[in-house]
């Protein structure tokens, strides 16, 4: 079963999703189908469009010892929604003046 990990709220996600655009930390198995099934249903919106990316994990080094330690792989997923439509996890707020 497919799980969405968690949103991604980045600068860049944040901006994006002003223009339509919802990042998505999901399995890496997943498939678009899926996923736009998935986000469709969970949050009651029509997804037009699956964008997807493996992102590698990072290495770094850590401890007294500076032994190397690498992060997990990821999956990305970008999703497009219909016009007039968002998911309101990523509303933002401007600050009043």
């Amino acid at each position: 079963m497919l799980k969405i990990l968690e949103p991604l709220m980045t600068e860049k996600s944040l901006n994006l999703a002003s223009r339509g655009w919802y990042s998505f930390m999901v399995n890496r198995e997943a498939k678009k189908r899926e996923i736009a099934q998935r986000i469709g249903a969970q949050f009651k919106v029509h997804v037009t469009n699956v964008r997807t990316i493996s992102v590698k994990g990072k290495t770094t080094r850590t401890g007294k010892k500076r032994l190397l330690k690498s992060a997990s792989p990821w999956k990305k997923a970008m999703v497009h929604l219909k016009p007039n439509e968002k998911i309101d996890l990523f509303a933002v707020e401007t600050p009043k003046k």
